[in-house]
Parts: structure tokens; sequence; C-alpha cells
């Protein structure tokens, strides 16, 4: 499934549709090109390669789905903007109960991404913040603590409920690769 995700440029969201050994099956692709590829060149050697030794066959299709809106809490942003040539802070040690560690530093959707995870909300979070720069995020759950009062109350976000459209990547069908 990263292949695929890697390939058409789509989030692991995006992704509908496949067999269940998409998200367990691991698989290491040694390639070669005779010159220096772009990043759009990769991407079509490896959609060309997916074709071919997994069969892969795929449309995309716009559907309206459950997403939540990142957005900042009324009383206001709580993380650390960094500027350039700031010092990373170190990361803080695991609290003590902790079940779902978030830490990064950077954009904030990047810290919207691994939110979409099923083991934390199952949906998409789209950034709708208006902030472009660069965050420290240290997100810490332990298993009594709800998700949306922790990002309200530690980091100054919080989600919304909507529903929009986005482009999703179906899978028609697919197959495991034959041995070399």
């Amino acid at each position: 499934k990263a292949f695929i995700r890697s390939a058409y440029g789509v989030n692991d969201y995006q992704v509908a549709g496949g067999p269940g050994w998409l998200e367990t099956d691991r698989y290491r692709v040694n390639a070669k090109s005779d010159s220096t590829a772009s990043q759009d060149r990769l991407k079509e050697m490896l959609r060309t390669l997916l074709r071919d030794r997994f069969k892969l066959v795929v449309r995309r299709e716009t559907k309206v789905i459950p997403v939540y809106f990142l957005l900042v809490a009324k009383d206001g942003l709580k993380v650390h903007e960094f500027k350039e040539g700031d010092p990373l802070p170190p990361t803080p040690p695991r609290k003590p109960g902790a079940v779902a560690v978030v830490s990064f530093t950077g954009e904030l959707q990047a810290f919207a991404d691994p939110l979409s995870q099923p083991r934390l909300l199952g949906r998409p979070v789209l950034d709708k913040t208006g902030l472009t720069g660069k965050y420290s995020i240290n997100l810490q759950l332990s298993s009594d603590e709800d998700l949306l009062t922790v990002m309200q109350e530690d980091l100054g976000l919080r989600l919304e409920s909507a529903r929009v459209p986005i482009e999703l990547l179906i899978i028609d069908h697919v197959e495991r690769p034959s041995e070399n």
C-alpha cells in the first residue's frame, strides 16, 4: 500500500479497496535507472512496476466523506513556532501510561496526517488553521484521556467534524507478484 501511495501521490485515507494483504505484506524493490530521474519520473516508473508485477488497476473517484478540520482553539495556539535557525527542542520523555504519542516538528498538516490513522481518529484530518509556520508538537495520550480535550487544552487546537468531497484512489484489481 505504501508503494501505491507513493506512486500516485495520495494519503493513506485516499486509498480504498483491495485485499487485506495490502496492509500486511512487505516487499523490497531494487531498481536502477540509466540516468538521474525526477520525482515525477520515479512515480511513473513505480506505477509501471505496480501495473506489470502486481497487475494493479486503479481509478480515481471523488466521494463526500466525513473528515475533521484542524482549527486553532478559541483560547489560541499553545505550541511553539520555529523560525529559521532556531534549535530543535529535545523530544520529551514518554509520560507514564501514554498509549498514543505523536511528536514532531513541522507544518501542521504533517501533524494532522497521523491523527487520521485508525488507532486515533480513523478519518482524514485536514489542516484549516491557516498557519504556515513550523511547530513543535508533542501529544501524549493515556487510555483514560480524550484526544479532543487534550488537543484543545495542551496544544490550543480543536477538531471540527465536516463532510467534504475527497478524491480517492479505488483499487479495482491487484495480485500478489510472482517470484522473480
